[in-house]
């Protein structure tokens, strides 16, 4: 399936044509293949090609936003409690480092990735991590960016075991960071792919990638690369925790025009409507320019990712016993179940993000 570190589906170019082709193949052999699993797996990986090959409907009213964000933030409305704790975290150090420009090459990337794989976890995820470079290597790609929200792409098509990579260039030290984030949904969904992350599960979809993307960073902080490593987690620590802020902010929003279960969208669209009337056009161009509810799954995702970092950082066997206990979570559960799950693994400790923002602040402070 697709995912992106901004939460936005595009359309794809450079193997566009790939899944087009993929898909007839799969036409063909849903009229034909009689085994159930086999044909279920079929019609999966179709729906996934098709949605890959769409576009997304980005919003381009307030109403319109309002709606979509109310209709699906509301189904887990049991996160935001956790959401908002996050928002809460103090952040008050600005730190005087000038930005980072650190450039690599693909080939510099991909060799960095080997060594963080290799030496930075386990001996399984980076026979994994091989593997999966081994057999996509072709499918892995590294681009000049147009101006776009977002910086990388990894799709999975279960029927085939393929997996694409695409990263757009940042030209910094970001852009490794990416594709261990990327290397991370690839790795999750060979080891165990749900294909419920991307439908009732979707919220739960970047928090092992997200924790890929922090421990890479973090492996690098100790060598030549000590001051973008730590700059770009400074710079990813504080996006987080920013949108942790605006989406507090559009909760009390989704609050105001929330319906009951007896009433239907139309009053929905009511309430929006009396709501938007009483937004100055400075709120109203504020909450269109951030989409806050994009970034959802992200920043909860941040929450488990920095308490599962903080243990990596003390026993690392128990962090990925850990990762892998979310890996094989059953697929089948509802979301609440499944946040359940993830409450017994104690990794939705507030306190735990508040620790690894101090632990980035000071060593921030260090660096002149």
């Amino acid at each position: 399936i697709i995912t992106t570190k901004r939460g936005i589906i595009m359309e794809f170019n450079w193997y566009r044509k790939e899944l087009k082709d993929k898909y007839n193949i799969l036409q063909k052999l849903k009229r034909t293949v009689i085994d159930k699993e086999e044909l279920e797996k079929i019609c999966d990986t179709m729906k996934v090609i098709e949605i890959c090959l769409s576009k997304e409907r980005v919003p381009g009213e307030i109403e319109i936003l309002l709606e979509e964000d109310y209709l699906e933030l509301t189904k887990t409305k049991f996160i935001w409690p956790y959401i908002k704790n996050i928002a809460n975290i103090k952040n008050n150090y600005i730190p005087s480092f000038s930005s980072d420009e650190t450039i690599l090459s693909k080939k510099d990337i991909l060799d960095l990735l080997h060594e963080f794989f290799r030496n930075g976890t386990t001996k399984e995820i980076y026979d994994l991590f091989c593997k999966i470079y081994r057999e996509n290597k072709k499918n892995i790609h590294f681009l000049d960016s147009p101006e776009v929200s977002f910086t990388g792409e990894t799709i999975y098509l279960e029927y085939f075991k393929k997996t694409y990579i695409q990263v757009f260039k940042r030209y910094s030290f970001e852009d490794l960071n990416t594709f261990a984030h990327e290397f991370g949904h690839a790795i999750e969904f060979n080891m165990n792919f749900q294909n419920n992350l991307f439908r009732d599960l979707n919220v739960y979809v970047e928090i092992i990638s997200i924790f890929f993307e922090l421990i890479c960073n973090e492996y690098f902080v100790k060598g030549e690369f000590t001051r973008p490593a730590i700059i770009t987690g400074y710079s990813t620590l504080d996006e987080h925790l920013e949108n942790a802020k605006n989406l507090k902010n559009e909760f009390v929003l989704l609050n105001a025009i929330s319906i009951t279960k007896y009433e239907n969208r139309l009053q929905l669209r009511s309430n929006i409507d009396t709501l938007v009337e009483n937004l100055s056009k400075d709120d109203i161009s504020s909450i269109m320019y951030l989409k806050p509810g994009r970034d959802y799954i992200y920043v909860f995702a941040f929450l488990v990712a920095t308490n599962l970092f903080m243990i990596y950082k003390m026993d690392r066997d128990k962090a990925f016993y850990l990762v892998n206990k979310i890996i094989n979570l059953n697929g089948e559960l509802s979301c609440e179940e499944y946040f359940h799950e993830l409450e017994k693994l104690e990794l939705l400790d507030a306190n735990k993000a508040q620790d690894y923002t101090n632990f980035i602040h000071n060593r921030s402070r260090k660096l002149k």
